[in-house]
């Protein structure tokens, strides 16, 4: 078995620190990283579902969402670095 050059598809875990708030919310969340740049987010349910998605600087509107327990998957510029936080919308 070979397998030099093979890539795997998996892509790193950013060790970028990411503070969601308030915690819980009912409107917005106010995201905090120590990424300046514009990332894209994905918001996934309880069962593991996207339920949002979309790009942000500091903010998203979570008030279309049901009340529930969330996680939330930041992706930066180059799709590469991946960083998450729960949050509960109220």
């Amino acid at each position: 078995n070979d397998t030099t050059g093979t890539t795997t598809g998996i892509n790193e875990k950013s060790n970028t620190k990411l503070i969601v708030s308030p915690n819980p919310s009912t409107n917005i969340i106010n995201i905090q990283s120590s990424s300046y740049e514009q990332i894209t987010y994905d918001i996934y349910n309880s069962l593991g579902s996207i339920v949002s998605t979309g790009k942000c600087f500091n903010q998203i509107d979570i008030s279309k969402l049901p009340i529930g327990s969330y996680v939330l998957l930041l992706t930066d510029k180059n799709n590469k670095k991946h960083t998450s936080a729960k949050f509960l919308k109220e």
